[in-house]
């Protein structure tokens, strides 16, 4: 396992954190980047980004963000900027405790694809790649557990659409861990729609780390008509996930356990 060692970043990184409802998880969002203190000698977040997204070609700016070289395989896969590179900005940071009471952190990047140095390719259903990676704290110490590079698309007009890339969040169903994404997924001719996504991150589920385990359109908007649909956590178990719909019907889906996926 690679261990990077963290004295500022991580003190840098965590303002502005806020603890959610009932459950001991904290959601960190950066809202300006441009506001957290940087420093060009900080070795930490270098070599975070170095061990990441491999380039010998790597910057990082004052922002967080950087460019980096993809091989063949890469530039097939994530958005190539128009000077053959991929622009990458560190989007989001979670930080959450498990049930053993283990820390951990979440990264997630964004890679966005631009016409020049300052313009972004906004098409209607151009998303922005997102990366993440999940790292377990010790007092010092980050040790990588799970990395998917490019972990999925999201986001409208390039990631720059009213909703972005989405909202990232930590959701905790009895011993399960979740990561959340919800995000817009349409938005034409008056009819728009939304989906969330759950990926298992750690617990007692036997899952792969960041696999897609669970995946509904929250809401739907039609013609001015808007249905939306939630997540019941507090009835929700690891065997079977509760929705609540605007007319009152409770949706249920039950674990498999061969496909590790809640299905209806």
């Amino acid at each position: 396992m690679n261990k990077i060692v963290l004295f500022l970043f991580l003190s840098i990184i965590f303002i502005g954190c806020r603890k959610t409802q009932s459950i001991e998880i904290q959601f960190c969002k950066v809202p300006n980047i441009q506001d957290l203190k940087y420093n060009e000698q900080n070795a930490d977040i270098h070599y975070v980004i170095d061990l990441l997204f491999s380039s010998s070609e790597v910057k990082i700016n004052s922002d967080f963000s950087f460019v980096w070289t993809p091989n063949y395989e890469e530039s097939l896969n994530f958005n190539v900027s128009f000077d053959n590179k991929c622009h990458t900005r560190l989007d989001t940071v979670l930080n959450f405790s498990n049930n053993l009471m283990k820390d951990y952190s979440i990264y997630i990047f964004k890679t966005q694809a631009y016409n020049d140095s300052d313009s972004i390719i906004s098409c209607h259903f151009c998303p922005a790649n997102i990366s993440v990676a999940v790292f377990k704290n010790t007092l010092d110490t980050l040790e990588l557990v799970s990395f998917q590079k490019h972990f999925t698309d999201s986001g409208l007009f390039g990631g720059e659409g009213k909703e972005g890339i989405g909202r990232f969040s930590i959701i905790k169903i009895e011993n399960e861990v979740f990561l959340s994404l919800k995000r817009p997924i349409s938005g034409n001719n008056g009819y728009n729609s939304g989906i969330e996504d759950l990926y298992f991150i750690d617990g007692t589920i036997s899952c792969e780390r960041l696999y897609l385990s669970f995946s509904y359109e929250y809401y739907q908007e039609k013609n001015n008509k808007i249905i939306e649909q939630s997540l019941n956590l507090k009835e929700s178990t690891n065997k079977s996930i509760l929705i609540n719909t605007d007319s009152g019907i409770k949706k249920e889906f039950s674990f498999d356990k061969k496909h590790c996926k809640f299905i209806h």
